[in-house]
């Protein structure tokens, strides 16, 4: 069959009609068939460069008759991505194409290779691609082959009214401006909101085998074990976004968490006065939770490629300070752009316009508890949200804490409910180069990231200690807010 050309775009039926003129049912056996398959709501298109057909989904499916054998591209786009996938069409027959228009970028850990860096290995999408890390000799964060995906791109600073709905974005590289230059509410106390980061919907596979720790990240739920806790309402609907404070909390003269810049971080508080003062701000607000912090973790090491995040991207404000003026005030690195840091251990650390994700003060998250050394998870705020005094309602890991203090993580179990530490014999340079703290005498509620009281080298995305009652109190614990994203009316 010879090749012929038509119009830029054209539907399989009008090729039909120009060819042949016969419908559909009739051109089985005469020119070739392509039947696709992709998830609901995709645009799909097929074109060999020159000629491009349409064609209208059908229960999941989309039929073309292309007018001439060769290689012609399925494209399967949705929410702006899409994804390609040639079909060598080289006789007359029916072909029959799966795709999905989600990307997957994956890494593995090796569980048996101590060196951060090396025991990272990129799958599928993520293969070929350049980590990103944090230039300290030249002050800039180099990308990588990071900057144009899409939950870097979607993750924006931005001014959010207690309500949950956006008021207005802030410009990424100064947040004193609006994206339009105009001057910002984000040191306004009297402003009735939060300065938050968005972080855009990603569906998470996590799981591991004998040897490796495995996590992949789509724009779709490519399969049924692909999760999105992180952006799961309290309805069990999955919202466009999640939100995470810019920075550390702090409460105003109402007693109300703030996430401001310009302002000395709360202090002192036990963990459901930490939840309390961020609920005052609204029905759709709370404090950060384990899901959250895994999900934005993930994707830390995906970009950075090591298990060693103080290195890739700053140290964060550890200092072994023994008082709270060792913290630093909220906004240090507000015209610093989305991710900053410094190889010192007295300046904060910012990654995806968050201030302080380690260093400074503890941040006490909701949603994993250890229960006389047994670990449980709450993934989701459904049914009345996360408790406080016992795990009613978690899941249990089936991970035993590890006895540690000041200690350094070396292995971990991982599953949908995310990483958890299963031993600490390692450093400050091998594994995953954090510190992790336990009393398992006791029921514990989670601290993360470290504070200005702990030594330099134990902080990091990793950082874990199940040491500490809800109702204990220090200089060194705070918490900060996460907002849900209201469903559309």
């Amino acid at each position: 069959m010879g090749k012929m050309y038509f119009a830029k775009e054209e539907t399989s039926q009008q090729i039909l009609d120009e060819v042949k003129g016969i419908s559909s049912s009739g051109a089985v056996g005469i020119l070739p068939h392509i039947i696709v398959t992709a998830p609901t709501g995709c645009t799909v298109t097929l074109t060999d460069g020159n000629a491009t057909l349409t064609a209208d989904e059908n229960n999941g499916a989309w039929e073309f008759y292309p007018p001439h054998l060769g290689d012609w591209t399925v494209a399967t786009s949705k929410n702006g991505h899409t994804v390609n996938k040639t079909v060598k069409v080289e006789s007359v027959q029916t072909y029959r194409v799966k795709t999905s228009h989600g990307l997957r970028y994956g890494y593995r850990i090796n569980k048996n290779e101590s060196s951060p860096s090396a025991s990272v290995e990129y799958l599928f999408d993520a293969e070929g691609l350049n980590p990103a890390h944090m230039d300290y000799t030249n002050g800039v964060f180099d990308y990588g082959d990071w900057k144009d995906k899409w939950f870097v791109k979607g993750n924006k600073p931005l001014m959010l009214r207690p309500n949950g709905q956006v008021d207005y974005y802030l410009n990424p590289d100064n947040y004193d401006e609006k994206e339009d230059g105009s001057l910002s509410d984000v040191a306004n106390v009297e402003y009735h909101g939060n300065a938050m980061a968005q972080f855009p919907l990603c569906w998470v596979k996590r799981y591991e085998d004998e040897n490796y720790i495995y996590v992949i990240i789509s724009d779709v739920q490519y399969d049924e074990d692909y999760k999105a806790y992180a952006h799961t309402r309290a309805d069990g609907t999955i919202a466009d976004f999640f939100y995470w404070s810019m920075f550390g909390g702090s409460k105003d003269e109402s007693g109300k968490m703030r996430s401001l810049s310009g302002l000395a971080l709360a202090q002192s508080l036990t963990a459901q006065q930490g939840i309390d003062a961020c609920k005052l701000n609204g029905a759709k607000w709370d404090t950060h939770t384990w899901s959250q912090h895994e999900f934005i973790r993930d994707l830390l090491i995906l970009m950075g490629k090591s298990t060693d995040t103080q290195s890739v991207f700053g140290n964060g404000n550890c200092r072994q300070a023994t008082q709270a003026s060792g913290m630093l005030q909220t906004g240090t690195l507000k015209d610093k752009g989305q991710f900053y840091g410094y190889n010192t251990s007295t300046q904060q650390v910012k990654v995806f316009h968050i201030e302080k994700f380690w260093g400074d003060q503890w941040d006490r998250i909701a949603g994993l508890v250890n229960v006389n050394g047994k670990i449980y998870v709450k993934m989701t705020p459904e049914e009345n949200g996360y408790r406080v005094t016992d795990a009613a309602g978690y899941t249990d890991t089936g991970v035993s804490a590890p006895a540690g203090s000041s200690a350094y993580i070396s292995d971990m179990k991982c599953s949908e409910y995310g990483m958890i530490p299963t031993a600490c014999s390692g450093s400050s340079t091998t594994y995953y180069s954090d510190g992790y703290w336990t009393n398992n005498s006791q029921f514990d509620y989670l601290l993360v990231g470290a504070s200005a009281y702990n030594a330099s080298a134990l902080g990091g995305a990793f950082c874990f200690g199940v040491a500490d009652a809800p109702s204990y109190a220090s200089w060194t614990f705070g918490c900060g807010l996460s907002c849900e994203q209201p469903a559309a009316a």
